[in-house]
């Protein structure tokens, strides 16, 4: 896991977080590749100032006194802007995949491109039954692979598109950073809550109250520190922006915000009165310490459900740790926060220790 972590930390060192410096795109606003560099840009959440450029010369990216070149290397360039950016994938395996994307669509999607059929055809089979090109959110290899398309579309070199890819387009141009520009033209629809009636408006209004005032204050969470894609869960934190961060955690004390993750081991203190839990979500191999006190909303949900591999949320807040191996964790203790057992695992049905297990373990 230490050497995970100097890992992650030296890739942050190659691609640091690089505010401060005006980021110049030179290039032919007409040009696929120009237009596929903003989008990507724009889901960075990178500010990019266009310049232009005439002819059919290649676009290149201006950065101070350095100059990008090769649509592969800027792409990869805007992932890796922002520490903690999602839109270069959200792991290692993801940003593996994202970078296989990225040049398969720059090889078949060249403009023009060589075998655009057998593209499609590829790319039909591998959405068939997802939503995106990788994971579960939009990134750099769908920018990569659904301005192309779309530029294609509209000079007439694709007429149909399989039911996968189709959905898949709509999906990628309608997400923000496609449809701000003015080259992408997404259908807009009327919101479904304009017809309802005005006469109800008083009525939802004082029901809004009502329920208020019976429900606690939710705790407010930076959204700074909410990760994109995470609504489903009521927004969330990655535990690597935590443990990984330059000062392992210590600059976050004091904020309240929202973890999702599986248990890797817990254990009872203070007669039932708290739960000391390793908790992990994927985002790195390290995990955080989440202290649950017994006043904490959801705190009775736990007993005898918190096994290895059981799925949580914590909100809570980063407090220092008197710990020696973590330099802060979570405590969810003080109104407002809570614990919420999204899938329990009794620990007497399946006994995991810290150790490791045999497959033959596994298999009785």
């Amino acid at each position: 896991w230490a050497l995970q972590l100097q890992l992650s930390r030296a890739l942050q060192l190659c691609f640091p977080a690089m505010p401060g410096k005006t980021t110049i795109l030179v290039g032919n606003k007409e040009d696929v590749r120009t237009k596929m560099l903003l989008v990507a840009a724009k889901a960075a959440d990178v500010d990019v100032k266009m310049e232009a450029q005439k002819g059919e010369a290649a676009p290149y990216l201006k950065f101070g006194e350095q100059t990008i070149k090769y649509t592969g290397a800027m792409m990869r360039f805007f992932g890796r802007y922002h520490e903690g950016g999602e839109v270069y994938g959200n792991s290692f395996f993801e940003s593996a995949e994202v970078d296989m994307w990225l040049d398969w669509s720059l090889m078949e999607f060249a403009n023009p491109p060589s075998n655009l059929e057998k593209a499609l055809d590829a790319l039909e089979k591998h959405l068939d039954q997802r939503v995106f090109l990788v994971g579960q959110r939009f990134t750099l290899a769908d920018v990569a692979a659904s301005i192309p398309l779309y530029c294609f579309q509209q000079q007439g070199l694709v007429t149909s598109l399989g039911r996968a890819t189709k959905r898949w387009l709509g999906t990628c141009l309608a997400t923000e950073a496609a449809s701000s520009f003015d080259f992408v033209k997404v259908p807009k629809t009327a919101p479904a809550t304009a017809a309802a009636p005005a006469a109800t408006a008083p009525a939802k209004a004082a029901k809004a109250v009502v329920q208020a005032a019976a429900e606690p204050p939710a705790p407010i969470v930076p959204t700074t520190m909410v990760d994109r894609y995470s609504s489903c869960v009521g927004g969330r934190t990655e535990i690597k922006r935590i443990v990984a961060a330059e000062d392992m955690g210590k600059s976050m004390v004091g904020q309240t915000v929202s973890l999702c993750g599986w248990v890797k081991t817990a254990r009872e203190a203070d007669k039932g009165k708290l739960y000391f839990i390793q908790l992990n979500d994927g985002s790195i191999p390290l995990d955080i310490q989440v202290v649950i006190d017994s006043s904490a909303k959801g705190f009775d949900s736990l007993k005898g459900k918190v096994g290895t591999g059981a799925s949580l949320k914590c909100v809570g807040k980063i407090v220092e740790s008197p710990g020696k191996n973590q330099a802060v964790e979570l405590l969810v203790k003080e109104p407002g926060t809570e614990v919420v057992l999204f899938g329990g695992v009794d620990a007497k049905d399946y006994p995991l220790s810290k150790k490791g297990h045999s497959h033959e373990f596994f298999a009785t």
